[in-house]
């Protein structure tokens, strides 16, 4: 019995150690590159997307799950994005396939929208961001992101 429980400290102990080394690199992981390549609406309110996305992940394999953004125009919510789950392998620099559904916000028109991409200026756009990272081996982190400028996402660095 003290024989098991000395091999199970030591691997909680080596478990924990490796979780604390591979979190220090989890906020290196990065959105490098995103393209959106398909969208259809499915109504007046909402619609399918379909994006490329580049992610630098020099860590473990994780997949990206209960992915969801809020985008904002000056402050006021555009809509929601919620996008399927999607798997990143280890120490990878690749560019993705996602999906989704768009939603407008409460007292956003089609016709708004139009306006706005009309006259599109990255700068004036910001995100809220909602996912959660889950390790190869079921470890998981909620990230929130909140206010994120849409720049961010393509400036050089990410």
């Amino acid at each position: 019995m003290k024989t098991l429980r000395k091999y199970l400290s030591i691997i909680i102990l080596a478990a924990f150690a490796l979780a604390s080394a591979s979190c220090s690199k989890i906020h290196d992981i990065g959105i490098t590159s995103y393209h959106i390549d398909d969208f259809s609406m499915k109504g007046l309110r909402s619609g399918e997307l379909t994006m490329t996305v580049g992610v630098h992940n020099p860590t473990l394999q994780f997949t990206l799950e209960n992915n969801s953004a809020n985008v904002y125009h000056l402050g006021t919510l555009i809509g929601t994005i919620n996008a399927t789950d999607v798997t990143v392998p280890a120490r990878t620099d690749g560019v993705y396939p996602v999906t989704g559904t768009a939603t407008l916000a409460d007292g956003m028109s089609l016709l708004k929208v139009m306006s706005l991409a009309k006259n599109f200026k990255e700068e004036e756009y910001t995100v809220d961001v909602f996912t959660t990272i889950r390790l190869k081996k079921g470890t998981h982190f909620k990230v929130e992101k909140i206010g994120v400028p849409l720049t961010e996402f393509t400036s050089k660095g990410n």
